[in-house]
């Protein structure tokens, strides 16, 4: 787990710890290193999220509460706008090139039958 106070609380560990899972800690300031998406895709990602939720909020303040629906297609939006050049940047920046590769034409149309 990475740094997060609430991941230290004691209760938290021993409710992993039950599970049967062992726990460990990402040092602290090496998240962007280690956990890699979390920084380069997750990050775009939950901002972009967190526009479509603020934007909702605003606009419907008489009666703001979100459907399953609204999330579904704004995580379709929020996907979209995360660029292949984003995800391909974010493994380059620890060294992997791999991804530049890649068939990227499966991630096109990933959402086409949800709605």
């Amino acid at each position: 787990m990475d740094d997060f106070t609430v991941d230290k609380v004691g209760s938290c560990i021993d409710a992993i710890k039950n599970c049967g899972t062992e726990v460990d800690f990402v040092l602290p300031g090496y998240t962007s290193r280690l956990q890699v998406l979390d920084v380069g895709v997750n990050k775009p990602f939950k901002d972009y999220m967190r526009g479509y939720w603020e934007d909702y909020m605003v606009a419907n303040v008489d009666n703001p509460k979100v459907q399953r629906h609204h999330i579904a297609q704004w995580v379709e939006m929020a996907w979209a706008r995360v660029s292949i050049q984003t995800i391909t940047n974010t493994w380059k920046s620890i060294g992997y090139e791999g991804f530049a590769a890649v068939n990227w034409s499966i991630r096109i149309g990933l959402f086409d039958n949800l709605f």
